[in-house]
Protein backbone atom coordinates (compact mmCIF):
# COMPACT_ATOMS: atom_id res chain seq x y z
CA UNK A 1 0.00 0.00 0.00
CA UNK A 2 1.19 3.66 -0.92
CA UNK A 3 0.74 6.40 0.81
CA UNK A 4 -2.04 7.23 -2.72
CA UNK A 5 -3.98 4.40 -1.40
CA UNK A 6 -4.28 5.70 2.16
CA UNK A 7 -5.49 9.29 1.04
CA UNK A 8 -7.87 7.62 -0.82
CA UNK A 9 -9.27 5.73 1.72
CA UNK A 10 -9.71 8.45 4.19
CA UNK A 11 -10.83 10.44 1.56
CA UNK A 12 -14.02 8.21 0.81
CA UNK A 13 -14.41 7.45 4.00
CA UNK A 14 -14.29 11.54 4.66
CA UNK A 15 -17.06 11.79 1.28
CA UNK A 16 -19.12 9.04 2.95
CA UNK A 17 -19.07 11.13 6.52
CA UNK A 18 -20.13 14.00 4.85
CA UNK A 19 -22.60 12.53 2.59
CA UNK A 20 -24.46 10.98 5.46
CA UNK A 21 -24.07 14.01 7.49
CA UNK A 22 -26.26 15.60 4.43
CA UNK A 23 -28.86 12.97 4.06
CA UNK A 24 -29.30 13.34 7.98
CA UNK A 25 -29.91 17.07 7.88
CA UNK A 26 -32.57 16.64 4.63
CA UNK A 27 -34.56 13.55 6.76
CA UNK A 28 -34.42 16.32 9.50
CA UNK A 29 -35.50 18.92 7.52
CA UNK A 30 -38.14 17.28 5.55
CA UNK A 31 -39.62 15.72 9.25
CA UNK A 32 -39.55 18.68 10.78
CA UNK A 33 -41.72 19.89 7.73
CA UNK A 34 -44.33 17.02 8.49
CA UNK A 35 -44.76 17.36 11.94
CA UNK A 36 -45.12 21.01 11.48
CA UNK A 37 -47.98 19.86 8.93
CA UNK A 38 -49.33 17.53 11.64
CA UNK A 39 -49.26 20.23 14.36
CA UNK A 40 -50.92 22.85 12.32
CA UNK A 41 -53.96 20.83 11.49
CA UNK A 42 -54.53 19.61 14.56
CA UNK A 43 -53.98 23.54 15.87
CA UNK A 44 -56.94 24.13 12.78
CA UNK A 45 -58.96 20.89 14.15
CA UNK A 46 -58.70 22.28 18.05
CA UNK A 47 -59.97 25.55 17.20
CA UNK A 48 -63.14 24.47 14.59
CA UNK A 49 -64.46 22.25 17.00
CA UNK A 50 -63.84 24.73 20.70
CA UNK A 51 -66.62 25.64 22.55
CA UNK A 52 -67.64 29.60 21.28
CA UNK A 53 -69.06 31.77 23.87
CA UNK A 54 -67.15 35.22 23.52
CA UNK A 55 -64.70 33.70 21.55
CA UNK A 56 -61.36 34.37 23.88
CA UNK A 57 -61.31 30.45 23.98
CA UNK A 58 -60.95 29.68 20.47
CA UNK A 59 -58.33 32.93 20.05
CA UNK A 60 -56.17 31.25 22.74
CA UNK A 61 -54.90 28.16 20.69
CA UNK A 62 -51.44 28.20 19.68
CA UNK A 63 -48.76 25.53 19.08
CA UNK A 64 -45.07 25.85 20.11
CA UNK A 65 -43.78 24.90 17.00
CA UNK A 66 -41.79 21.82 15.98
CA UNK A 67 -38.86 20.70 18.76
CA UNK A 68 -36.13 17.98 17.76
CA UNK A 69 -34.95 16.68 21.42
CA UNK A 70 -33.42 12.97 22.23
CA UNK A 71 -34.14 11.96 18.75
CA UNK A 72 -37.58 12.76 18.82
CA UNK A 73 -40.16 15.53 17.24
CA UNK A 74 -42.48 17.06 19.49
CA UNK A 75 -44.69 20.09 19.58
CA UNK A 76 -47.47 21.18 21.97
CA UNK A 77 -50.93 22.37 21.39
CA UNK A 78 -51.27 25.44 24.15
CA UNK A 79 -53.79 27.66 25.10
CA UNK A 80 -53.07 29.92 28.06
CA UNK A 81 -57.27 31.09 28.75
CA UNK A 82 -58.00 30.64 32.64
CA UNK A 83 -61.14 28.88 32.21
CA UNK A 84 -59.93 26.80 29.33
CA UNK A 85 -59.19 23.67 31.30
CA UNK A 86 -62.15 23.64 32.68
CA UNK A 87 -64.24 23.78 29.79
CA UNK A 88 -62.42 20.77 28.38
CA UNK A 89 -62.55 18.67 31.65
CA UNK A 90 -65.72 20.03 32.94
CA UNK A 91 -66.42 21.50 36.49
CA UNK A 92 -68.77 22.45 39.12
CA UNK A 93 -70.92 25.08 38.76
CA UNK A 94 -72.64 27.75 41.10
CA UNK A 95 -75.55 25.34 42.14
CA UNK A 96 -73.68 22.48 43.45
CA UNK A 97 -74.35 20.74 40.00
CA UNK A 98 -71.58 19.19 37.44
CA UNK A 99 -70.73 20.64 33.71
CA UNK A 100 -69.28 17.60 31.73
CA UNK A 101 -66.42 18.55 29.95
CA UNK A 102 -66.28 19.30 26.01
CA UNK A 103 -63.03 17.51 25.88
CA UNK A 104 -62.24 19.02 22.04
CA UNK A 105 -58.74 19.03 22.93
CA UNK A 106 -58.61 15.32 23.72
CA UNK A 107 -61.03 14.37 21.00
CA UNK A 108 -58.37 16.29 18.52
CA UNK A 109 -55.78 14.41 19.78
CA UNK A 110 -57.42 10.79 19.81
CA UNK A 111 -58.21 11.46 16.29
CA UNK A 112 -54.77 12.19 15.06
CA UNK A 113 -53.33 9.52 16.65
CA UNK A 114 -55.84 7.12 15.14
CA UNK A 115 -54.86 8.59 12.00
CA UNK A 116 -51.09 8.21 12.72
CA UNK A 117 -50.68 4.59 11.13
CA UNK A 118 -53.17 5.19 8.07
CA UNK A 119 -51.51 8.62 7.06
CA UNK A 120 -49.10 10.29 8.53
CA UNK A 121 -46.26 7.36 8.87
CA UNK A 122 -46.85 7.46 5.23
CA UNK A 123 -45.94 11.10 4.88
CA UNK A 124 -42.87 10.21 7.52
CA UNK A 125 -41.79 7.39 5.52
CA UNK A 126 -41.95 9.45 2.00
CA UNK A 127 -40.18 12.32 4.34
CA UNK A 128 -37.55 9.79 5.01
CA UNK A 129 -37.05 8.48 1.24
CA UNK A 130 -37.01 12.07 -0.11
CA UNK A 131 -33.54 12.27 1.93
CA UNK A 132 -32.34 8.61 1.58
CA UNK A 133 -32.67 8.83 -2.62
Amino acid sequence: MNLGDVESVVFEDYAKYVNDRVKAKIASKNITREVNTMSQAMLGDVIKVTNVDTGTLRRGWRSSGVKYAASTFSFSLENNVEYGFYVENGHRNKGGGWVEGSFFLKDTVLKYKKDLNSVWKQRFTEALREAIE
